[in-house]
């Protein structure tokens, strides 16, 4: 959740501090991110109530503790023990922990938040890593092109296929249901799926 909700890499979210997170102002800030530069990212309510709910709130200085709380919880045994297991259980495939990330910067895309601030969220060092998003703004999607598309029920979820691409090599995309909806919507293809970013 945490991730999906802030754009966390999963080694920023592993070593997150609790002198980083700051319930009165809202912030996380990930002091040490891969740009070399702080952030700083804005709490919403699902993040701000799952943080407040965490055991190790006041018992470590983990936000996310290994089980002694003197270091962090390993980041790849998680994804080992329980966040791949929970995609099987739920019988989701092609699923990365990274695409938790490009959901949350989809979601602000197709929010209509501006470029700048989504690079931002994200720590890209340029505006170039963030316009892989730019063809999922509001502008973008008010084409006639857009237009032209006859929606999909949102109950309805087919395997996204491009315009040309044979459909034994199409695959589900790896982005959260919402974001995959919507994408099916437009019947196109989300750049990160082909290039496994």
């Amino acid at each position: 959740m945490v991730a999906l909700h802030t754009g966390l890499r999963r080694g920023e979210q592993f070593r997150l501090r609790w002198e980083h997170v700051d319930f009165t102002t809202g912030i996380v800030t990930v002091a040490d991110s891969k740009s070399g530069e702080p952030r700083h990212i804005p709490m919403n309510d699902t993040v701000r109530a799952v943080l407040r709910a965490l055991p190790s709130r006041l018992k470590s200085p983990w936000v996310f503790p290994s089980e002694t709380g003197e270091t962090p919880l390993d980041a790849q045994n998680f994804v080992n023990r329980v966040f791949l297991p929970a995609l099987r259980r739920a019988k989701i495939e092609n699923f990365h922990w990274h695409d938790l990330r490009h959901t949350f910067a989809s979601r602000l895309v197709m929010a209509g938040v501006d470029l700048r601030t989504v690079q931002e969220l994200l720590g890209h060092k340029t505006l170039a890593m963030t316009l892989r998003y730019a063809y999922l703004s509001p502008a973008t999607n008010s084409t006639p092109f857009s237009d032209s598309i006859a929606p999909i029920p949102s109950t309805e979820v087919a395997p996204l296929v491009a315009p040309g691409v044979p459909h034994a090599h199409a695959q589900r995309p790896r982005v959260a249901w919402n974001c995959w909806i919507c994408l099916t919507k437009m019947r196109v293809a989300a750049p990160w799926i082909e290039q496994g970013t």
